[in-house]
């Protein structure tokens, strides 16, 4: 049986391709024309669109702002408007995104079949 290929996206970083594998993409940000790739092996740079690279990955990252994408499989700690990431990493956004950013984040954890738990369940 064949094993299921990993999945990467090349960066264009100074004057290097790189190849990065999507699954370690912890979260991707724009700035003045370039891109900046936080992996949890580094970070990479490159001039492209935000549009363009969000095209490039699979549904499991969420745009989260105009200038910002997440990988929901990173994120650790959804509270205060703050997302922070298994890496320890952490973007804060507006109250009206992370709204949003929550029901993205319910979805998606109902789709990875994860253990949804409310804490109102949870006192005895």
């Amino acid at each position: 049986m064949k094993e299921r290929e990993e999945a990467y996206i090349l960066v264009i970083n100074r004057n290097e391709m790189v190849k990065v594998l999507i699954r370690d993409i912890v979260y991707v940000e724009s700035f003045s024309r370039k891109i900046f790739v936080y992996t949890e092996n580094g970070t990479y740079s490159e001039y492209e669109k935000l549009d363009n690279f969000a095209m490039k990955l699979p549904d499991n990252f969420y745009r989260c702002h105009k200038r910002c994408i997440i990988n929901l499989d990173k994120v650790r700690v959804l509270g205060n408007n703050t997302v922070v990431f298994e890496d320890d990493s952490r973007i804060v956004m507006c109250k009206e995104k992370f709204q949003k950013l929550k029901q993205a984040y319910k979805g998606h954890a109902i789709r990875k079949n994860m253990i949804v738990v409310n804490e109102k369940q949870l006192q005895i």
